[in-house]
């Protein structure tokens, strides 16, 4: 590579002496150039010198079959128990015992038609305290009978919280696995797992023995068909928290 690149760390660095440089600084990639007549520094985006590039993501951490299975098994049976509920756990992560599952408290809102089953509109929950030296690595929530992927309301939760963010949906399939979505959000882009099923270190069938306490932390309501477009009605039924929206 012929032309030199430089790092700029202070806002007043002057610019190299160099004919030609490259710039790199904290709005990206500059190409700066001195000739008689003037000297110019501009955005970069695809210098010839340098080879190319495109993100990727390698997740070293499968998640472990059981707990893997525990999940999807505990979502098939909150649908089981309430047509159309979703529900949401967290996964937290220490070096020393890898992946807890976390069942946080929450609120499964449903919409009742006259005409078909139930469907699922949002779950809202809040985020417990961890204990010291564990970290919120993600989290994993369900869309019933739904299709798994990436709602409006998903995506914007995605956007303000880094890490894993795993949908399962057609829950009411008994075929297997069910539908899986990923999304991993490093340093605020989105990285969409092609694979989902490579982030388990296996998965072969949903679990049934399931603890009864993550059950008694899934209140679910139901609403009329119109009210969840209705702030008002939809603000009184939770203060606060995170949502998932199917």
């Amino acid at each position: 590579m012929n032309t030199p690149v430089y790092l700029k760390e202070t806002d007043n660095e002057p610019m190299p002496d160099d004919p030609v440089s490259y710039l790199l600084t904290g709005d990206g990639l500059y190409i700066n150039r001195r000739t008689p007549l003037f000297s110019a520094s501009v955005p970069c985006s695809r210098p010839r010198e340098f080879a190319g590039h495109a993100a990727a993501l390698d997740w070293k951490q499968p998640i472990p079959q059981e707990p893997a299975e525990k999940v999807v098994g505990f979502f098939h049976m909150i649908n089981l128990r309430h047509t159309g509920a979703e529900a949401v756990v967290l996964l937290g992560w220490t070096p020393e015992r890898g992946y807890e599952v976390i069942v946080p408290e929450q609120t499964s809102i449903i919409a009742r038609h006259a005409f078909g089953p139930p469907s699922p509109v949002k779950v809202r929950y809040e985020i417990p305290a961890l204990p010291a030296g564990m970290l919120l690595v993600g989290d994993i929530h369900s869309h019933a009978y739904l299709e798994a992927f990436e709602s409006h309301t998903d995506s914007w939760d995605m956007r303000h919280r880094a890490g894993l963010h795993l949908v399962v949906g057609r829950l009411d399939v008994p075929a297997e696995p069910p539908d899986f979505f990923a999304v991993v959000m490093v340093d605020n882009y989105r990285l969409v797992v092609e694979h989902p099923l490579s982030l388990f270190t296996d998965y072969k069938h949903r679990c049934t023995d399931i603890p009864e306490d993550w059950f008694s932390r899934v209140r679910v309501q139901e609403v009329p068909i119109y009210s969840f477009y209705n702030p008002a009605a939809d603000a009184d039924t939770w203060k606060g928290g995170w949502v998932h929206e199917g």
